[in-house]
């Protein structure tokens, strides 16, 4: 019975959708692609798994899940009622800022590919973990500064769906090479899950702004699947590790990571510190964690940062980790009620940047998409991790809204 609730809601999302691409769609698909599916592939084949919870319990699982996509689609439905973009893309006057914001584009994409490339040579010259637990060559480090290049991305993507005229010649040429070259290096790095999040949020405001169905890209998004999990197979053992046999399952496998954390999260509970007061505290995640370390000061840990010390301490030490869930983290918040009610209110925000990214201000659009695409992040991490993010965006939406307000120039015949 339950199985067949979300099949409903996920029928009827595609249908109300029209075929269209948006962000509560696709956080949709990833809570299920990174819970569901591997629940019910563990329950279907639960004896022939060496598993060490119930059957109940994974049933038990699957009804959580599905309680939390109902709920959170229900708050995208009341987002819908609620929240009002204003006008929708159209064909308008001169995008403001735009020569400025390419300028900071180029900037930031440039510095992203140079860590990736410092990355992916310190993880040949000293193996995969020491990406993550040596000490980095950069002093600015691509978490920093990718929401600035998000936001710069879809400002600009945004800007030239509107008005081509505004770019200057060979100018949209370098947006795409720069974003190339990011997308390249983040797969030498291991970053699979940037570069697809990327991809689908431009693919959701290609949709959206060009009036494009998503249906005929099925078989792009198949083939982006194997190719994604091939990469992961080559980072880890190399052609030799390549088997078709088991290539099918390998998604679901990697996939299972996240499903695994959220169904022994409460086992663990005890030993985690999850409470309201932790989300204020965790306010200091706005600074740089280098500068709070030099002044003495301890951010709370982050939920994933607990968990791999309680579950594999050695593998913590190493560097490693498993992420963390979304939906284990308002769970153990706030119980059954408590994780209900925030699906709903993170229904309502996905409805709000749904509405908003459809918007003929470029500026509240390009807010909207860079909250979407960091957005995503969230379904295999924690609420926690927003918080700086969000802030850098919304800073740069208010540089965008000053600059905005000043007269624009006719751009100069190229």
């Amino acid at each position: 019975m339950i199985n067949f609730v979300l099949l409903v809601v996920v029928l009827f999302a595609l249908w109300r959708s029209g075929g269209y691409l948006s962000y509560s769609l696709i956080f949709l698909a990833l809570l299920i692609a990174f819970h569901y599916v591997p629940l019910i592939y563990i329950y279907v084949n639960y004896d022939e798994l060496p598993f060490m919870l119930s059957l109940g319990e994974v049933g038990d699982g699957i009804s959580k899940v599905v309680a939390v996509c109902v709920f959170m689609y229900m708050g995208v439905l009341l987002a819908s009622r609620l929240f009002d973009a204003g006008p929708q893309a159209r064909a308008l006057a001169a995008t403001p800022g735009v020569r400025g914001w390419l300028r900071l584009n180029v900037a930031v994409g440039l510095l992203i590919v140079i860590n990736n490339i410092l990355a992916a040579y310190q993880s040949l010259s000293g193996g995969y973990l020491d990406m993550y637990s040596a000490q980095s060559l950069s002093p600015v480090k691509t978490i920093t500064v990718l929401p600035i290049y998000a936001f710069t991305v879809f400002y600009l993507y945004l800007a030239w769906t509107r008005s081509r005229q505004d770019f200057p010649r060979g100018a949209a040429r370098t947006l795409w090479w720069i974003l190339a070259a990011v997308v390249v290096t983040f797969v030498f790095t291991g970053s699979r899950s940037t570069v697809i999040y990327l991809a689908v949020s431009l693919a959701a405001v290609y949709s959206v702004r060009f009036k494009r169905k998503v249906w005929k890209y099925a078989p792009h998004a198949l083939g982006v699947i194997v190719i994604s999990t091939v990469i992961g197979v080559l980072r880890e053992g190399g052609f030799s590790a390549v088997d078709p046999a088991t290539l099918v399952l390998r998604p679901i496998m990697e996939l299972g990571n996240t499903a695994l954390v959220f169904l022994t999260s409460e086992s663990v509970s005890d030993d985690l510190t999850v409470s309201a007061g932790r989300y204020v505290a965790g306010l200091l995640y706005l600074f740089p964690v280098s500068l709070l370390t030099a002044l003495g000061i301890e951010p709370p840990p982050l939920l994933s940062q607990q968990y791999v010390m309680i579950v594999d301490p050695s593998w913590s030490d190493l560097g490693g980790g498993f992420g963390f869930s979304l939906i284990a983290e308002i769970y153990l918040l706030g119980g059954a009620a408590g994780a209900w009610f925030v699906a709903l209110l993170i229904g309502l925000f996905l409805g709000w940047i749904d509405v908003n990214f459809r918007s003929a201000n470029i500026a509240k659009a390009a807010l909207a998409a860079s909250l979407g695409f960091l957005m995503l992040f969230v379904v295999r991490g924690e609420v926690m991790e927003l918080y700086r993010n969000v802030f850098v965006v919304f800073m740069l939406y208010l540089i965008s809204a000053v600059i905005a307000r000043r007269p624009v120039r006719a751009s100069p015949e190229s």
